[in-house]
C-alpha cells in the first residue's frame, strides 16, 4: 500500500480528490492495474487516477442510490482536424457476456467490463476494445465531498455562494470604477473668463495665474468615502463565509492570541461540524481504496483490512491550556500518566515507553553525577581543602 501510493503521490493525488470534491461535490479516482512502473524495482503497481468529474456520470440503482449499475466517461478531442468523440463504459458483467460451453450452465458472474467506444465525425459509435475486470467491485470509485438529498452526487461548497459572490464582484466593480473616475480632483474657477487666466506648465503639474483678484477657485472632491459601498461589500463576503461554513478572519475584531481553546472551538463550531463530516466520508472512501488494492494484490479477504484513518489535529490547540487541563484531570485522579502521554504521542514523536526508558536513564545519570560530585567533595575535605 506504501509503495502505490508513494509512486501514485499521494499527497498531489489526495489534494486534486478534495480540489474534485470541494468545487463539484463528487471526486473519482480510476484505479488502472499494472498502469505505473516502479522505476528502483521495475515492478507494476496499479495506477491512481483522478478523473475530472465534469467527464464522467455514473447510473445508481432506482431502489438504492449506494448501488452502482454503470458508470460512464465521455469527452470530445481533435484527431486529424477531425472531431473524435471518446466513451468508455463501466458495468457489471451479464450473461451474454460470455460463451459457454455445451453443457456448462449460464451463469452470471460477480465481475465488471470496461467497454471503449469512438465516434468519428459524428459517425455511429464503434466499439475499440472490451475487456473484463475480474473482481467483484469497479475500477472506479466515487464519494460524496458533503451529504445531499435526493440525490447519488455530494454536495459542493461553492454552489450556494455563486451568487452572492457575483454580487460581491459587481460591488468590488463599482467601488473600483468611483474611485477611478474621481481620483483626481476636479478643478472649479468662478468670477473670471479663460482670457484672464495665465497657465504655465511646472515641474509638479500647471501653475495658473489670475489677475482678477475676485476670482475664486477651488477643488471639487467626493463628499463621501464610499463607507457604505466597502460596508456592503464586508456584509456579502461574510455571508458568503457564513454560507460556505466557513470562518471569515478578518471578521475577528479581538485580538486572535488572546482566544481561549474554548472560544476557538466556539468560534470554529460549524466549520468543524463540516470538517467532521468530510472526514467520515473521505475516509471510508479512502480505507474501500485500500481494501480494493488489497484485493487486486492477491490478499485474502481476511488480509485486506485496510486499517484505520489517522487524522490530524483540525484547528489550532493552545499548549499551555491543554497542559493544565491535563494536569488538573491527572491530580484529580481522572485519568493515568499514560493516557496522557499518549496524546502528545503525534506531537513530539516519542511513545509513552520510549519517555519512560529515558526519563529513567536520566535519573541514573544524575544520580551517577551527583554520587560523583559528593565522593570528589569528600576526598577535598579529608585532604584538608
Amino acid at each position: 500500500i506504501d509503495a502505490i501510493w508513494d509512486l501514485n503521490k499521494k499527497e498531489i493525488l489526495l489534494y486534486q480528490l478534495g480540489l474534485h470534491g470541494a468545487v463539484m461535490g463528487t471526486p473519482f479516482v480510476k484505479i488502472v492495474p499494472d498502469g505505473i512502473l516502479n522505476p528502483y524495482t521495475e515492478t507494476l503497481y496499479p495506477r491512481l487516477i483522478a478523473i475530472d468529474p465534469e467527464i464522467i456520470r455514473f447510473k445508481t440503482d432506482a431502489m438504492d442510490m449506494s448501488e452502482v449499475e454503470s458508470y460512464t466517461i465521455e469527452f470530445m478531442y481533435t484527431h486529424n482536424d477531425q472531431e473524435v468523440r471518446y466513451k468508455e463504459v463501466t458495468r457489471h458483467s451479464r450473461v451474454d457476456d460470455y460463451t459457454f460451453e455445451e453443457g456448462e450452465e449460464a451463469a452470471e458472474r460477480d465481475t465488471w467490463i470496461v467497454e471503449e467506444f469512438e465516434q468519428v465525425g459524428g459517425g455511429a459509435w464503434q466499439l475499440i476494445r472490451r475487456e473484463e475486470f475480474p473482481y467483484p467491485f469497479p475500477p472506479i470509485l466515487h464519494w460524496k465531498n458533503l451529504p445531499s438529498l435526493k440525490s447519488p452526487y455530494g454536495d459542493s461548497e461553492i454552489d450556494d455562494t455563486i451568487n452572492l459572490q457575483d454580487k460581491s464582484n459587481f460591488i468590488a466593480s463599482n467601488t473600483g470604477k468611483i474611485i477611478k473616475f474621481h481620483a483626481h480632483p476636479e478643478v472649479i474657477g468662478t468670477g473670471f473668463s479663460a482670457a484672464n487666466m495665465d497657465r504655465k506648465e511646472s515641474a509638479v503639474g500647471t501653475f495658473s495665474a489670475i489677475p482678477n483678484e475676485n476670482a475664486k477657485v477651488f477643488t471639487l472632491e467626493m463628499q463621501s468615502d464610499l463607507s457604505s459601498s466597502l460596508k456592503f461589500g464586508e456584509g456579502l463576503r461574510q455571508s458568503i463565509f457564513d454560507i460556505s461554513r466557513e470562518v471569515d478572519i478578518s471578521s475577528m475584531k479581538d485580538n486572535v492570541g488572546a482566544l481561549t481553546n474554548f472560544g476557538l472551538h466556539v468560534l470554529y463550531t460549524d466549520a468543524l461540524d463540516k470538517n467532521d463530516t468530510k472526514r467520515q466520508l473521505y475516509g471510508d472512501a479512502l480505507k474501500e481504496l485500500n481494501r480494493r488494492l488489497l484485493v487486486m494484490a492477491g490478499y485474502e479477504k481476511e488480509q485486506s483490512d485496510p486499517g484505520k484513518i489517522s487524522w490530524g489535529v483540525p484547528i489550532v490547540e493552545n499548549v499551555k491550556e491543554e497542559l493544565e487541563a491535563d494536569k488538573m484531570a491527572l491530580d484529580a485522579g481522572i485519568v493515568d500518566l499514560e493516557t496522557i502521554t499518549k496524546r502528545y504521542q503525534n506531537r513530539y514523536g516519542v511513545d509513552y515507553e520510549t519517555i519512560q526508558a529515558n526519563l529513567t536513564n536520566q535519573k541514573r545519570a544524575k544520580a551517577e553525577t551527583d554520587t560523583i560530585g559528593a565522593d570528589i567533595l569528600r576526598r577535598r575535605f579529608n585532604q584538608g581543602q
